[in-house]
């Protein structure tokens, strides 16, 4: 494997027969609201190579700025964007 590919972390296993090294698989964080912080609902997380294998529908909801913003915040922006038109 190319050196600018081995992202993986590793950890270093003793066993009787000598060292081995175990690659470990990042796991990716649950989403958070960009305004509040509040975790979002209905986005997948978990093993990266899991994640990129579901499809589109299963890893986000369809709705405007899913994976960004939670609903709540969502409705306070849009209201103020109603609002100052």
């Amino acid at each position: 494997m190319r050196p600018n590919l081995r992202v993986s972390k590793k950890r270093i296993v003793r066993t009787p027969g000598g060292v081995r090294v175990k690659r470990l698989k990042k796991k990716t964080s649950k989403a958070h609201c960009g305004e509040c912080g509040a975790v979002l609902g209905g986005v997948a997380f978990g093993n990266q190579s899991e994640v990129r294998k579901l499809p589109r529908s299963r890893r986000l909801p369809s709705r405007v700025h899913a994976g960004y913003l939670c609903p709540e915040c969502l409705k306070k922006k849009i209201k103020a964007k109603v609002r100052s038109i």
